[in-house]
């Protein structure tokens, strides 16, 4: 009977200690996820800003939206025509979504780029 009561005893630890074990791997896993994606995110943005930079600097205007910079292209001296951007992930309807799935904002006015995910507007 003592050996029964220890058998039910080192079961119930080895589950206490499996839920641990899965519990400490999912909290790994998605802060892991979330820094990768404020990366994700920063290179985007500078890209982005950059994109917008070198088209105001090469046509003297704002460009009008974002995908304006997927689609429109500029020579860069050799012969060979260039996008401003390169492809990014895009949404449904067609317009820039960042790493966590909200689009990009634009504001054309100033031409700048943000994020429209909360928390992440003033980067």
């Amino acid at each position: 009977m003592n050996i029964r009561g220890r058998a039910k005893y080192e079961v119930v630890v080895v589950v206490i200690l499996v839920v641990l074990c899965v519990g400490l791997t999912i909290g790994l896993y998605s802060s892991r996820t979330k820094v990768e994606n404020d990366k994700v995110l920063m290179n985007e943005l500078t890209a982005m800003r950059t994109a917008v930079s070198l088209y105001m600097t090469l046509n003297k205007a704002v460009p009008p939206n974002l995908n304006t910079l997927m689609t429109a292209t500029y020579d860069a001296g050799d012969g060979v025509k260039r996008s401003y951007l390169d492809k990014l992930q895009l949404n449904v309807e067609g317009g820039l979504v960042d790493p966590f799935g909200n689009a990009y904002g634009y504001d054309a006015t100033r031409g700048y780029v943000y994020s429209t995910t909360k928390g992440y507007s003033n980067w």
